[in-house]
């Protein structure tokens, strides 16, 4: 990996295509040099990401010699050399052809390396064993996928293992996973390289010692969601206030969460686990109500207006909206008839479009470890509450079922799931682009690690 090179910034946008230009070594014109001389890319590409690499070849009609430069480094004496981008910036690629003791052709082509745009899949590897495509990153106006874009970018590290969820803010990608190296990795977002990361000497979670999810407050604090399981296989849980300025735990006594979302509204928090809504005050970090729900809740987001979107399972199930600063159930949506959603210590797996408050989930049915996932999708739009689709009615090998938390993609308005063929067959699975409306499938992208975990948009 090549981090030193010379980065030209500020190139002129008319610079972007393919130039070419003489140098005169010598005012005898008799002497020889090449007719024409040209660089070419794959696709001609010269806006790309980091981790891409790109082979060059150079094109010269007849030459004594060529030389090839990235910035100020001398890369090759070959016709082409190739060379993996890790850095977000400006480059150019210079080649150069002729006779010795005569005049040269030189041609050169600028490459803008771009942040990281589009989706990341983080996922977990293979039952407890660090995977070398922790991050798959995936745009679709290029149709791209790069596997292990995270070990790319950090020399072969690994992110950790068992990797859990992750938030973004504006520099920062914050991933949470439950074993070693690190627990909380902080990430620039622009490249994915790791700025820091916080092992378990640093971060003592007591006997939680499976953290699951985090919430940001800013780039100075965030919460972790973390738990263990008892003899009988039950789960506990517990809340953290994580001190992103000094690295450092501090347990809120008396809040428990379940797997899944923690909202923030204005400095409070709010988490649910069984039938009980916690609140908590981020700046004081104390317990400072709880809210008797109905029945078991599932899963639970924030829309666009404050209120909190909580679906309630049992015999009764329903999703209520609860206005945060009040407390009070504003609307209440009835299950279709004959329809249930069972309780356990796994949330279904939500996402909501911003854009119109619809809420879309995949609930799970009763069982052992917190039971077992189905593949119908639910939407909450417009007052009412329905199937939406049934994932097993894609002919696809990789669609087996849902496994992961599904993702909104606001630019095109499709969902965005991701599955697994099996528990056996964990390494064959895709991301889907699904079209809500109909439940068809927009577009495919097969192999995004091992047991995804969650999309992640940037």
């Amino acid at each position: 990996m090549n981090r030193n090179l010379f980065n030209r910034k500020g190139i002129i946008a008319g610079l972007m295509a393919l130039s070419i230009f003489t140098s005169c070594e010598s005012d005898d014109e008799t002497l020889r040099k090449p007719d024409s001389i040209e660089i070419t890319t794959p696709n001609g590409s010269s806006s790309i990401f980091p981790s891409e690499t790109l082979e060059f070849v150079g094109e010269v009609s007849d030459a004594d010699f060529v030389n090839w430069y990235l910035g100020d480094a001398h890369m090759s004496d070959s016709s082409s050399f190739t060379y993996t981008f890790n850095e977000v910036g400006d480059f150019r690629a210079l080649f150069s052809a002729g006779y010795t003791g005569a005049d040269s052709l030189t041609a050169y082509r600028d490459i803008t390396v771009n942040p990281f745009n589009g989706f990341m899949v983080l996922s977990e590897g293979s039952f407890g064993a660090p995977g070398s495509e922790s991050f798959t990153f995936v745009n679709t106006d290029r149709e791209l996928k790069i596997n292990g874009v995270f070990n790319a970018q950090n020399d072969g590290a690994e992110v950790g293992s068992t990797l859990q969820s992750a938030v973004v803010s504006d520099n920062y990608i914050y991933a949470v996973a439950q074993n070693g190296p690190n627990l909380v990795s902080i990430i620039n977002k622009e490249d994915l390289t790791l700025e820091q990361g916080l092992t378990s000497s640093e971060l003592n979670f007591g006997e939680y010692i499976y953290p699951t999810n985090i919430t940001l407050v800013d780039d100075a604090k965030a919460y972790v969601r973390s738990f263990y399981y008892d003899d009988f296989y039950a789960t506990h849980s517990a809340v953290f206030a994580l001190d992103l300025t000094t690295n450092t735990l501090s347990k809120v006594d008396g809040v428990h969460a379940n797997l899944g979302q923690m909202q923030i509204v204005g400095d409070e928090l709010f988490t649910i686990e069984g039938d009980v809504l916690y609140i908590t005050n981020v700046t004081s970090n104390t317990l400072t109500e709880t809210v008797a729900l109905e029945s078991v809740a599932t899963t639970m987001v924030k829309d666009s207006q404050d209120n909190l979107v909580v679906v309630l399972t049992g015999e009764n199930s329903k999703v209520v909206k609860i206005n945060a600063a009040s407390r009070n159930i504003t609307e209440t949506i009835d299950a279709p008839e004959g329809v249930s959603f069972a309780s356990g210590s796994k949330n279904a797996y939500t996402t909501i479009n911003p854009s119109t408050d619809a809420v879309y989930f995949i609930p799970y049915t009763a069982g052992d470890w917190g039971g077992t996932i189905t593949n119908k999708m639910y939407e909450v739009k417009d007052g009412a509450l329905k199937e939406a689709f049934d994932i097993s009615n894609w002919s696809d090998d990789e669609a087996g079922f849902p496994y992961g938390e599904i993702a909104f993609d606001e630019a095109t308005g499709n969902l965005m799931i991701t599955t697994i063929k099996s528990y056996g067959e964990y390494d064959s699975n895709a991301l889907f682009f699904v079209d809500p409306s109909t439940g068809s499938v927009v577009k495919k992208y097969a192999g995004v690690g091992e047991f995804p975990a969650m999309v992640l948009p940037l």
